[in-house]
């Protein structure tokens, strides 16, 4: 099969070649990629998103908590996702990136922006990280060693508030 990108704007299109035979291909996506993961969030107001279209490709998300306040809604994820999708080269044997997203939205949900906070990661040189239980099980600690990029830091998950602190 090839497909070919002439218009991002329209379904893709291409050829199936099969033996002798040159068939005509359409795909009901703008998007040629195999690897596509969707990942869907459906959120208050009848609405459905894919965190796929604006995180990144790699998915991944694991759906923790949700919290509406007076600044809005927020949603936590827990992720895992590899460091190279190919599994070879730089990174291609790690165990890949692993920490949380929080998702932010207006009152009425509509999507605002999002933060990451990394646990692990080859790319970013972040292994060794240390949990600590706190008393309420709801808070999640994690220990940052220092690495060649950054000083040493803690992340606080509030799973019960739906957010991540960064603290040195």
């Amino acid at each position: 099969m090839i497909f070919e990108r002439n218009d991002l704007k329209k379904d893709a299109s291409g050829s199936f070649y099969f033996a002798n035979k040159t068939l005509s291909a359409k795909l009901l996506t703008r998007d040629t990629r195999i690897y596509r993961y969707n990942n869907y969030l459906s959120i208050p107001n009848n609405k459905r998103i894919n965190t796929y279209d604006f995180i990144n490709a790699a998915g991944g998300n694991e759906l923790i908590s949700y919290i509406s306040d007076s600044s809005g809604n927020r949603i936590l994820l827990y992720f895992e996702e590899p460091s190279n999708f190919n599994y070879c080269g730089m990174c291609g044997a790690s165990e890949g990136e692993k920490g949380y997203r929080v998702l932010y939205f207006t009152k009425d949900w509509n999507y605002k922006n999002y933060e990451e906070f990394l646990t692990e990661s080859c790319l970013g040189n972040i292994y060794d990280t240390k949990f600590t239980k706190s008393k309420d099980s709801k808070i999640l600690k994690f220990n940052i060693q220092k690495n060649t990029t950054s000083p040493a830091y803690t992340l606080t998950v509030d799973v019960k508030n739906a957010s991540v602190r960064k603290s040195r």
